[in-house]
This record gives structure tokens, C-alpha cells and sequence, in this order.
């Protein structure tokens, strides 16, 4: 898998699963092939704004229980899209959190169901 753009550096700032038909993804950070491959097996696909891939790292958010979205505030055309997808959105201020690079899918600790 080759990242093709140096401002959404890891597949954690690009890609989230957020259940087993839906995924969220930054299209311009996969070459085209790689975007197919990583798509391919997903019946939904929300494809994130590369504004708010840049400053609210909106991929890398969080989905725990395949219906809720845990994501930085802010991310409004992400929301209207996961909406959409009939997931409910949850913001939290992750702030602090991005100066290191990271947002919600960074902090998360999953437990087994």
C-alpha cells in the first residue's frame, strides 16, 4: 500500500471501518489501484473531504458498535455523510489530541464484545 499524500501520512488518518458494509476513506491518499482494492469489499463508501482530512482528521474516527460515529468536532460535510449512511454522529474535541497527529481512532481502547 503506498500513501501518496504527505499530509495524510498513515492509513489511520485515511481509512476507517465503520461496520461490515461501510467504510470512510480519503480517496487522494491511495493511488488509484490501492483506493479499488481497499474499497472493493464494501457495499458504502464515504468518501472524506480533504479539508477536513486535513484539519479535523475526520477518518480517523471511530465506529464501536456499527452504528455510532465517534469523530472530532467540526467535520461537517463528514457528518452529513455518515448521516446519510444511517449511522448517529458524536463529536468530541479532540484538540489537543491533533497537534500530535492524532484524533478519536488514536485515543480509542476497544474492548471484546
Amino acid at each position: 500500500m503506498e500513501m501518496r499524500t504527505e499530509n495524510v501520512y498513515h492509513l489511520d488518518t485515511s481509512f476507517s471501518i465503520l461496520n461490515n458494509e461501510t467504510v470512510v476513506i480519503q480517496p487522494a491518499a491511495f493511488t488509484e489501484k490501492d483506493y479499488k482494492t481497499l474499497t472493493q469489499g464494501f457495499r458504502n463508501v464515504i468518501n472524506v473531504d480533504m479539508q477536513e482530512s486535513l484539519k479535523q482528521l475526520a477518518a480517523n474516527c471511530f465506529c464501536p458498535n456499527d452504528k455510532d460515529v465517534v469523530v472530532h468536532q467540526g467535520t461537517e460535510k463528514f457528518k452529513s455523510a455518515v448521516a446519510r449512511a444511517g449511522f448517529n454522529v458524536h463529536e468530541v474535541d479532540t484538540s489537543e489530541f491533533l497537534k500530535s497527529g492524532g484524533s478519536v481512532f488514536c485515543m480509542k481502547l476497544a474492548l471484546p464484545k
